[in-house]
C-alpha cells in the first residue's frame, strides 16, 4: 500500500505500507521517503520557548544577552 500522506497513529496492517510523507502522533516521528526523524523533542522545545516568551510579555523582562 502506498500512502502519499498520513497524519495519525502508526498504521499496522498485514500489508506493508510505504509513505511519501507521514507524521505519527503516537511516536512523534516524521517519515519521508523511508527516512525517519524524531520531531517530538523539537516540538517540546518550541512549546517551552513559547511559554517563556509569553511570560516575558505578561510580566516584563527579556532574554539575557549572549556574548556581551
Amino acid at each position: 500500500m502506498i500512502l502519499p500522506e498520513w497524519f495519525g497513529p502508526t498504521y499496522v496492517s498485514d500489508v506493508p505500507a510505504h509513505y511519501f510523507r507521514a507524521y505519527f502522533i503516537d511516536s512523534g516521528k516524521f517519515k519521508i521517503l523511508g527516512d525517519e526523524f524524531l520531531i517530538q523533542p523539537i516540538s517540546d522545545e518550541l512549546v517551552r520557548l513559547h511559554n517563556r516568551l509569553v511570560f516575558h510579555v505578561e510580566h516584563g523582562g527579556r532574554f539575557p544577552e549572549v556574548g556581551a
